[in-house]
């Protein structure tokens, strides 16, 4: 993953010993994945429902 961010220019990039999985397991923060159909819902309507 590391390799990845760093080809698509981020810069300040290192590996996580024990990955994704390691990061969680230390309860630090992560954001939900979106779709692409959800990203196109949350800019059509950026207030939200009601």
């Amino acid at each position: 993953m590391a390799r990845l961010l760093l080809d698509h220019g981020y810069k300040d990039v290192r590996p996580l010993l024990g990955g994704f999985d390691a990061w969680v397991e230390r309860g630090y923060p992560v954001e939900p994945h979106r779709t692409l159909a959800a990203q196109a819902m949350v800019a059509a309507n950026p207030g939200g429902p009601g």
